[in-house]
Parts: structure tokens; sequence; C-alpha cells
């Protein structure tokens, strides 16, 4: 790690970058891909280190697995929050249109759930679930 400390911080990000291609076409797991690219943190500009917290956060706990949202309704708005904050810090940023597609993702999400009209509703019935007080 003592050589990346010389590079600056354009060829770091463009090391990252293809890093993180390269593991999607190995279609490996999030974590895997998070546990790599994260060593590299220190050593890319401010909008690859907000990329990868956001990709840390989804990471941790997926937000959805297309059925069902994995985490409250709160959190989601959090994370929208967060990736709209990275796309006004970072307008014309490598990592846009992906940060815009997740925040476009958690925003749905935040609407209508995944797209399972039955999401919020008691099970077996199409009546809207109660908040237990």
């Amino acid at each position: 790690m003592r050589t990346l400390k010389k590079i600056d911080k354009e060829n770091a990000e463009t090391m990252v970058i293809s890093l993180e291609d390269l593991l999607s076409s190995r279609r490996t797991s999030m974590e895997e891909d998070y546990a790599l690219l994260s060593k590299y943190k220190e050593y890319v500009s401010n909008e690859i280190k907000s990329y990868l917290n956001l990709l840390e956060e989804e990471t941790r706990n997926i937000f959805t697995d297309g059925e069902k949202l994995n985490i409250k309704s709160e959190e989601i708005l959090d994370r929208a929050l967060a990736a709209e904050k990275h796309l006004q810090e970072f307008p014309k940023g490598k990592k846009t249109d992906i940060i815009y597609d997740l925040y476009m993702e958690y925003i749905k999400a935040s609407i209508v759930g995944t797209g399972n009209q039955y999401i919020f509703a008691e099970e077996g019935s199409s009546t809207i679930k109660k908040k237990n007080t």
C-alpha cells in the first residue's frame, strides 16, 4: 500500500473505478466488492469517498431483496437524502449516474415500496397494516 501514496488521486480513482468494473463483471458479492474497494478509500477524491460511503451503507444492509423492503422507511429516506447530498456536491462526478439511479430507487421505495401492492398489507389481506403502538 505504500506505493499508492505516491500516485495522484486521479490515478487512484481510475484504478478503483476500473477495479469496481472488473469485480462487477466477475459477479462477486457487494460485500466482497466493498471490502476490496474500501482499502483504497484514503487515496481517492471526496467524490469517490462519498460514493464508497453510500456503497458501504447499502452493503451493510441492502434496502430491498426485490420482494420486500429490508429496512424501515425512515432509513430509506435517510439514504435518499445522503444520495441527494452526494448529487448536489458532485453534479458532474464520475459516479453521478449510479448514485442518481440509487437515489431514484430509494425515492420509489419510499413512495410505493417494491411495487408489490401487498407489501404494506396485513398477511393474507389487502388491508393496510396497522402501526403497532
